[in-house]
């Protein structure tokens, strides 16, 4: 049996927030509508085909389609023992014992900016675990992740004590 399948029952699923989902269904359906009013107006004569547009239209529905399974896939599960994050394209398991601590960081854009929550592991053969805000964490799940050591505050470096090389 491996480890994810041992792990104790499930206590908290957390999905993607609506806004996240409803803005990856929003995006899909006007770039699916704007394709089919492309090739409309290829078929009908209104709009003279070329190469580029031919290539490129489609894309965006399917970035779009990619983007709507992301976002209905996507959970993060809190066991008894253990957490797990669980995309499209993968699953990653952390047992409580193995966590390290906690980080948290902001990524800004032009476009504005998202932050994470960031579970390090306390073996290098584990993986880390980045979870977007984009979740519906309630306050219980906020109050397991800050009772985990701050791996921030103990970076920062500390006053020094020292004289030394001051004349």
């Amino acid at each position: 049996m491996s480890e994810p399948e041992a792990s104790s029952k499930i206590v908290r699923v957390y999905r993607m927030n609506g806004l996240y989902r409803g803005a990856s269904v929003v995006f899909s359906t006007v770039a699916f509508f704007l394709m089919i009013s492309f090739w409309i107006g290829i078929a009908t004569g209104q709009k003279e085909p070329k190469l580029l547009e031919m290539i490129l239209v489609p894309v965006f529905p399917i970035v779009g389609g990619v983007w709507v399974a992301f976002a209905f896939t996507s959970t993060v599960t809190l066991f008894q023992d253990a957490i797990e994050l669980r995309t499209l394209a993968n699953r990653k398991h952390l047992p409580f014992a193995r966590i390290r601590g906690r980080r948290e960081y902001v990524v800004q854009s032009d476009d504005g900016s998202t932050r994470y929550l960031k579970l390090e592991p306390n073996d290098d053969r584990l993986p880390t675990l980045e979870l977007q805000q984009n979740y519906d964490f309630d306050s219980a799940f906020y109050n397991w992740f800050y009772q985990l050591s701050d791996l921030d505050e103990l970076d920062k470096p500390k006053p020094k004590k020292s004289n030394f090389g001051l004349l």
